[in-house]
């Protein structure tokens, strides 16, 4: 375990001991699988536990424009329900809960 501390543009600044259990990124590079969709743009998404157990999400925005400034959201999560509200739907999510260990299905009969 080691100690974080998280730059959040929002609210204060965060600091914890845990573990970054998983992590993912886009990319500005066009010819990327993992491309932004957006030239000069780019994102990292982070999940931690804390050592209490509570899990702390992160996402940062990243430009390579000027005049732009990166943009930092830091969440502090409860449980599995809240870290999928935090970080949504979409593949880069997916890749968080997967690499998490988090289920991410809909069961139906």
């Amino acid at each position: 375990m080691e100690t974080f501390t998280l730059k959040n543009d929002q609210c204060r600044d965060v600091r914890f001991t845990g573990e970054r259990i998983a992590h993912t990124c886009t990319s500005p590079d066009q010819s990327s699988n993992y491309y932004s969709g957006s030239v000069g743009r780019y994102s990292t998404w982070n999940l931690y536990r804390t050592k209490a157990g509570k899990y702390v999400g992160e996402k940062i925005g990243y430009t390579q424009w000027q005049d732009e400034r990166d943009s930092h959201d830091v969440a502090i999560l409860e449980d599995h329900a809240a870290v999928r509200d935090f970080f949504g739907m979409n593949n880069l999510a997916k890749d968080v809960y997967e690499e998490a260990g988090i289920e991410c299905l809909e069961e139906i009969e």
